[in-house]
């Protein structure tokens, strides 16, 4: 008795809702409520602007003298990791970046959104300080501005300070706490380097297709009164839009007390009545006309029972297949791991050019994670070559600032470099040096898209005494990530294992020779650490990428196309004289001056953006291999998804109960909100 419920419950849970929906009003009628609320085009957040010195003083961060507080490192934004889900317009964000012109901004190239309280320009005034502090489920970041040369004097009567706040549940707060000549507006007129809008947006992409919406709310500084004490906060309203899943859009609007509907063609949740209803028409997302009973009539009761079966067996199957993705993908993805507590805000730095992003921190639970058990993994290699570097070939392009990597040297003391005489670059997670212990064993493991190789280091390999054991792993990933995870470090940190064994490495870290041909020049990226100045232990994890820059596309149409645009946020301009991609702000923009033609806009490149046929070798042929697997794993899917499909369009008429019910849909209003 207890499976059949268990089959009808699964039964409910799948079939879609086509139900005629109560009538959804608006709490707030029009956009403007009164003198302090105002509500979006799309009744998607409710702003509501407060005066009040108390409520500064309540919501406000005091930060000076406080110790975890963080600073914003000097000209580069910073993308700060969250320990917990920022729920913005139903997308849970982990990570945040941090513009210093003011504002926040999506560290997700998959995502575009901001929340900007004011936007300040680079001339009239100088971002002092910009500091951030973790606490609880909550974000809050402060800036202050002054004029140019007065950082350093104790109290300044032009000093403009504000801080947002971001929580768990979406909530956003603008806390003006300081404005000089009275207001925003008089400010403005002293300083027109102060932006003149400020807000909210988020774009909403219809998962079907290719329709946008931008929610949010953006404001003109001259529209409104903000001086001393001013609060504007930001609250989500709640839609049936914010669900992105069928259970979700149930279960989440029920809670909500809001009437929805899922389309499962068009995959959104939706009221028909707010900004998506026209989507849901234009996908005929309502329920088909009622079939006549004597059609279906050949669905008995235990044919039915036969179908809920097959359905919930399918489901099963396209569940463990999303399973088995994830737990590949999971590696992949730093920030899946750092919902352990034990691992707190992620510290990072940049190296000079603010080419590179280092992170590092210590989790047991996140270096079992990463660590690859090479011992019970088929497929596992071993460095062969203890005269000199061993070749190996990728099966994916390693991207590395310009470069597309097919192939690398793996050095038996400790890290790999470039198998290319044209390039020079080098990673190195330790160096063991000739005298004192000995590589006694180097292995790697392909997991595409990625590549573990493990070093592990001993006094005496023949010995069974494991007391100075050195065991680390590198890792490196399609998308240019790097990885360096240490296992067992003895005498308790990487600084005294080196001070009982001299021959230990000093350095650590990444470079890559960047060379700019018609200058006859070169620029070294990446970020080299020294052992004795960091706490490296055991299960301690350190994480570099490589920035997306304008500087990392060598040719005028990969410099300027939209992609790389959308990858970078940034505005690319490509000089024909030096051959270079720049964005003026980046370590090549003091030789723009030297640049008498440049070009920013793609057609006039003049130039065959894609061309050119490598030959083919045998790590090309591994890749393919595994394209035609995740291909048969995508046609597998497709074809459950085209059964869900079937068996959902029959639950339009079909209860739990072997009754026919007739569901008349409402019809939704007709265009964009």
């Amino acid at each position: 008795m207890e499976f059949v419920q268990c089959i009808l419950f699964v039964a409910v849970i799948i079939s879609p809702i086509c139900a005629t929906e109560k009538s959804e009003t608006n709490p707030f009628i029009g956009n403007l409520v009164n003198d302090t609320d105002k509500i979006d085009p799309y009744n998607s957040t409710r702003w509501t602007f407060t005066q009040s010195e108390s409520l500064v003083q309540f919501l406000w961060t005091d930060m000076d003298g406080n110790a975890e507080a963080k600073y914003v490192p000097d000209y580069s934004p910073a993308v700060i990791g969250l320990p917990f889900d920022f729920n913005l317009f139903g997308q849970n964000i982990r990570k945040v970046e941090v513009m210093r012109e003011g504002g926040i901004r999506s560290a997700d190239p998959e995502q575009w959104w901001v929340a900007v309280p004011l936007k300040v320009g680079e001339f009239g005034l100088t971002p002092c300080e910009i500091k951030f502090l973790l606490k609880g489920a909550s974000l809050s970041i402060q800036w202050q501005y002054r004029p140019q040369e007065s950082c350093n004097t104790v109290n300044s009567d032009d000093e403009l300070s504000y801080q947002l706040k971001i929580h768990a549940n979406g909530s956003i707060d603008f806390v003006y706490k300081q404005i000089p000549f009275g207001n925003l507006k008089d400010f403005q007129v002293k300083f027109p380097d102060v932006g003149s809008k400020f807000g909210v947006s988020y774009q909403y992409k219809v998962p079907a297709s290719f329709d946008t919406f931008t929610l949010g709310l953006h404001m003109n500084v001259n529209e409104t009164d903000i001086k001393d004490n001013t609060v504007v906060s930001v609250r989500p309203q709640p839609q049936c839009t914010t669900f992105r899943s069928l259970t979700s859009c149930m279960v989440g609007a029920k809670n909500a007390n809001i009437s929805c509907a899922w389309c499962s063609k068009a995959e959104i949740c939706s009221s028909k009545r707010d900004f998506l209803g026209e989507v849901w028409m234009e996908n005929g997302c309502d329920c088909p006309r009622p079939l006549q009973p004597e059609i279906y009539s050949w669905l008995s009761g235990t044919t039915i029972t036969f179908i809920i079966i097959g359905m919930t067996l399918t489901v099963l199957m396209v569940v463990s297949l999303i399973a088995h993705y994830y737990i590949n993908k999971v590696r992949e993805d730093l920030y899946r791991l750092t919902k352990d507590k034990s691992i707190g805000p992620l510290e990072f730095k940049f190296d000079t050019h603010h080419a590179t992003q280092w992170t590092m921190f210590n989790s047991k639970k996140v270096a079992e994670e990463l660590w690859v058990n090479m011992d019970k993994e088929n497929g596992v290699k071993t460095v062969m070559n203890h005269i000199g570097p061993e070749v190996i070939h990728l099966p994916f392009e390693f991207q590395f600032f310009d470069l597309n990597i097919r192939k690398i040297e793996v050095l038996k003391e400790g890290g790999v470099r470039s198998a290319d005489p044209k390039t020079n670059w080098f990673m190195i997670p330790v160096t063991v040096g000739k005298l004192g212990l000995t590589p006694c064993q180097i292995r790697f493991f392909f997991k595409v898209p990625s590549l573990a190789i493990q070093w592990k280091c001993r006094e005496h390999c023949s010995m069974e005494d494991q007391s100075t054991e050195l065991s680390f792993q590198m890792s490196l990933f399609m998308t240019g990530r790097i990885e360096f995870i240490y296992k067992k470090i003895p005498f308790g940190n990487l600084r005294n294992f080196r001070a009982n064994f001299a021959d230990i490495g000093q350095k650590i870290g990444v470079n890559y020779r960047y060379e700019l041909p018609k200058l006859n020049t070169h620029f070294v990226l990446g970020i080299e650490l020294n052992v004795d100045e960091l706490e490296i232990e055991e299960n301690t994890v350190i994480n570099v990428k490589s920035r997306q820059m304008c500087t990392n596309y060598r040719t005028c149409g990969s410099c300027l196309s939209e992609k790389t645009k959308y990858l970078t946020q940034l505005d690319c301009y490509w000089c024909r004289k030096l051959e270079m991609c720049t964005s003026l702000r980046d370590f090549l923009g003091d030789f723009w001056e030297s640049c008498d033609i440049f070009t920013y806009e793609q057609p006039f490149c003049g130039e065959i953006l894609y061309q050119g046929v490598t030959e083919k070798d045998d790590s090309d042929y591994i890749e393919s291999f595994f394209m035609m697997y995740y291909a048969a794993t995508a046609i597998s899917m497709l074809i459950l998804i085209v059964i869900l499909v079937i068996m959902f369009r029959l639950g339009c008429f079909i209860n739990f109960n072997f009754d026919f019910i007739h569901h008349q849909g409402g019809r939704g209003r007709q265009g964009r909100q």
